[in-house]
């Protein structure tokens, strides 16, 4: 598993790259409204952290705080 970030004032870009034959979950943070996974927009509902599910891979993640 390889992740790299960087958090830019309130805005956090994570680069994950899952090998083959696993899986991870990345936690969003609580008060996050949406994120992005590669192109696709996701909104979140709720106050709680959220996971995401992700196979193996090369993701690009980006929310704002």
């Amino acid at each position: 598993l390889s992740v790299n970030w960087n958090f830019t004032g309130k805005d956090m870009e994570l680069n994950v790259e899952i090998p083959v034959g696993t899986e991870a979950g990345i936690a969003i943070p609580s008060g996050v409204k949406k994120y992005r996974l590669n192109s696709r927009e996701t909104e979140l509902s709720g106050g709680k952290n959220a996971v995401v599910e992700l196979k193996s891979g090369k993701y690009k993640i980006h929310y704002t705080l």
